[in-house]
């Protein structure tokens, strides 16, 4: 768990607890009650103490990558996901490519 000054305004702190995904493991979750066909965007946010690379696939395709570098505060990372990859329900995977481990604090998905 961490306690770091909140991204929308550095005079309060944010709380959050994650997870620590080790190189070449990853996390999954389902998304449910998106609108289909509209937009989205995947958010993750993350305190990385090392510099890795995650893969973000959406129902088993690829969505992208994030690329983090080490910080000593709160990082939001986006994926935008296209409209006719939206459906109402899809599962979402992060997959840790290296060569750092990925501290996931939290994930949602936008509309």
């Amino acid at each position: 768990m961490r306690v770091l000054p909140d991204p929308k305004d550095s005079q309060r702190d944010l709380f959050d607890a994650g997870r620590r995904i080790a190189v070449g493991k990853s996390e999954s979750w389902t998304a449910k009650g998106q609108t289909p066909g509209a937009a989205a965007h995947l958010v993750v946010r993350t305190a990385p103490e090392t510099a890795t690379r995650v893969r973000v696939r959406i129902d088993g395709q690829d969505a992208g990558a994030i690329v983090l570098e080490r910080t000593l505060g709160w990082v939001e990372a986006s994926i935008a996901i296209p409209a006719e990859r939206v459906t109402a329900q899809m599962h979402v995977e992060l997959f840790n490519e290296g060569p750092g481990d990925f501290v996931d604090f939290h994930e949602w998905l936008t509309q």
